[in-house]
């Protein structure tokens, strides 16, 4: 116990101060070229594939070796110095309570070799590092880790070794040594192996449909390889063979995944550095060969589904037909529960669609249906079932004949251990004919939205949907546009603003200077929702650049991958 318990305006003055060293470190971080950001555990987790633990009980903890948080990773500053406002009520309270007889509660701590991330205490140890202490009361769990992580390598090497152990995986489920030994497929970025494999799995499904006989794997790998991985690496050899020299650090199956990734914009692209058109001529041309052809993207035109759905409707719900897609996660039927009586209050119909390969997916679809009528009947929203067994999945099942397709973050991780049915949420998106709300496992609530707007195509998609969401179901809305070179500007807020009050809705409007580094204009979009304790943010699938650099993920990406709410993303 303390001889001195500090007042509210005591306590008021160290959080000030406390968010003084949060700027103060956040601006030593950028000059040094480095992040302030504590480390995210579920990233840490998903990259190092931690799953054994094991439980050390109460014990000190060293406070300097705590490098990130389970949950409020944002929040703070790899220091643990508070960097929103909106935690003075709470930091204000634990510091007047840590000098009290009682003191705090222990913290809880994840430990990965010898660091720690918080999963229950970030204000506790936020106040206990403001007060200069060594350690702090935790009870620790420990999750094995692949390798020694310490304070010095925690931020190099949680990549290297996840690229190492996915190249592992990659080598050993495809056989690649021994079916193509003179193949040399190295990436230089973690999760492009899993995209790999999903680039495996595609061809082999539409041969066995045209042949109507099963691939097997290996037979798979090599279709993948000979037909669709070698074409267009040698495409890109033979147009530009200079080409990987002016990108050190990046291969050529890197080049492959992004030339995949962004065909289509490549192929339009009047202001892309001719280097790259030129491969991406080449890359478009092979598309002649019959094989290859599966790859050409049918993504639809911004606008699409308003005016080939919504306007033909006239009155009537603006989501009247959504998509769900079911498997057996906890996750996924909270998913059904929030939204069914949403669906009822409003007139939507709820579409549940199973996906499976075996025969025992056949009664587990029969089970899925009765639960998932149960829950529509019980909420009284309309509804219908569909199964695909031995389909190709849930991308081609949201190309058509939906106004709103649902996911649950996370579930696109799960998908992705299985190769052969692997989805990311990135490909429904691409294969969706309609919005797709990506909804958050901690706030899958609606009431605060964020809308990003640029002024695309897409973007007014997504402020035409705001303006619904506001109108109808009551969410409150803030707009916010990022500056970008020339292409945007205040005016573009303006012009979003005005067509709102048209509509009758009154909405904060914010014009924001997009932060240092590539993903700027992404951090700008979610620091704002963090500061706004937004729910959802509505953003257009187009990006915000007007050229998309090589290897650098788009905006939509880093929202859905760093986004701490839901995320509804329009074309």
């Amino acid at each position: 116990m303390s001889e001195h318990l500090p007042s509210g305006s005591e306590a008021h003055s160290k959080f000030d101060h406390a968010k003084r060293q949060a700027m103060v470190e956040s601006l030593v971080a950028l000059l040094r070229g480095r992040s302030d950001d504590l480390l995210s555990f579920d990233d840490v987790q998903r990259k190092l594939g931690l799953h054994i633990t094991r439980e050390h009980g109460l014990q000190q903890a060293p406070l300097d070796q705590i490098v990130g948080s389970a949950g409020k990773f944002r929040d703070f500053t790899r220091s643990f110095w508070p960097r929103n406002e909106r935690l003075r009520e709470r930091w204000k309270w634990i510091y007047v309570a840590a000098h009290d007889f009682h003191g705090l509660p222990p913290v809880e701590l994840y430990q990965v070799g010898e660091v720690f991330f918080v999963k229950d205490g970030n204000h506790r140890v936020s106040v206990a590092r403001a007060l200069g202490s060594k350690t702090i009361e935790a009870y620790v769990t420990e999750f094995l880790s692949p390798a020694p992580l310490t304070v010095d390598n925690v931020d190099s090497d949680i990549d290297s070794l996840a690229l190492q152990m996915e190249r592992e995986r990659f080598l050993g489920r495809t056989r690649l040594p021994e079916l193509r030994p003179n193949a040399a497929i190295e990436l230089s970025q973690p999760g492009g192996y899993a995209t790999l494999l999903e680039h495996i799995a595609v061809p082999a499904y539409v041969l066995s449909q045209q042949q109507g006989r099963p691939v097997d794997w290996d037979e798979a790998v090599g279709l993948w390889y000979d037909d669709v991985y070698l074409p267009v690496v040698r495409s890109i050899r033979a147009s530009q063979p200079d080409l990987l020299r002016r990108y050190p650090g990046r291969s050529e199956a890197d080049l492959y995944l992004w030339l995949m990734e962004h065909r289509d914009a490549l192929a339009q692209e009047p202001d892309l550095e001719p280097a790259l058109a030129a491969a991406a001529r080449q890359f478009v041309e092979a598309m002649g060969n019959p094989r290859l052809r599966w790859l050409v993207n049918t993504r639809s035109k911004p606008g699409t589904w308003r005016t080939q759905r919504v306007l033909p409707r006239g009155d009537g719900p603006l989501f009247a037909d959504i998509l769900l897609l079911l498997d057996q996660a906890p996750a996924t039927w909270q998913t059904v529960a929030d939204l069914a009586p949403l669906a009822a209050r409003v007139g939507s119909r709820l579409h549940g669609l199973w996906s499976g390969q075996s025969l025992e997916d056949y009664s587990r679809a029969g089970a899925a249906m009765q639960r998932f009528a149960g829950v529509c009947q019980t909420h009284g929203a309309a509804w219908q079932f569909r199964a695909e067994i031995g389909g190709s999945g849930d991308q081609d099942a949201v190309t058509g004949g939906y106004d709103l397709v649902v996911l649950r973050q996370g579930e696109a991780e799960a998908r992705r251990q299985d190769e052969m049915l692997g989805t990311q949420i990135q490909g429904v998106i691409r294969r969706a004919a309609c919005p797709v709300l990506v909804l958050s496992a901690q706030r899958p609530r609606l009431s605060r939205a964020l809308l990003a707007y640029d002024g695309s195509l897409s973007a007014e998609e997504a402020l035409y949907v705001a303006a619904h969401l506001a109108a109808v179901w009551e969410t409150r809305l803030v707009v916010v546009t990022v500056e970008e070179h020339a292409r945007t500007s205040s005016a573009t807020l303006d012009a979003a603003l005005s067509y709102l009050r048209q509509q009758g809705i009154d909405a904060r409007g914010f014009f924001k200077a997009a932060l240092p580094g590539s993903a700027g204009v992404a951090q700008s979009i979610l620091q704002l929702a963090a500061e706004q304790g937004s729910d959802l943010i509505l953003l257009g699938d187009s990006g915000y650049s007007p050229f998309v650099e090589l290897f650098v993920r788009s905006t939509v990406d880093h929202v859905l991958r760093e986004a701490g709410c839901s995320v509804l993303v329009c074309e």
